[in-house]
């Protein structure tokens, strides 16, 4: 299995911990919250009704909204199905099958 280029491991620290500091991860963090606070807003719910609907704690939804946490895979679709929109759309994805095809430029 291929291993996608990211920091190197320092003696004592975890490769995560240190992907975690890149500008990369953290500009990515800060965007899904972003789009996941715009969608909640757009749904006229608090934050309180929202973390409600996706079954998550207020808090684990304030630091998403942040940038703060680092969700799996289930907070995902808990936070998708509790603003009643696809994953992709918390990602950025393509809208359609035919966006989802890269090209060459």
């Amino acid at each position: 299995m291929r291993r996608v280029p990211g920091p190197r491991s320092h003696p004592g620290e975890t490769s995560a911990r240190l992907y975690k500091a890149t500008d990369r991860y953290q500009a990515e963090a800060l965007a899904l919250g972003k789009r996941v606070r715009a969608l909640r807003k757009a749904r006229g719910l608090t934050l309180y009704q929202a973390s409600a609907a996706m079954d998550i704690e207020l808090r684990h939804l304030q630091r998403l909204e942040t940038g703060v946490l680092n969700v799996t895979l289930v907070t995902l679709l808990r936070v998708a199905d509790g603003l009643q929109v696809p994953v992709w759309v918390l990602l950025g994805g393509p809208r359609s099958a035919d966006d989802s095809v890269l090209r060459p430029s």
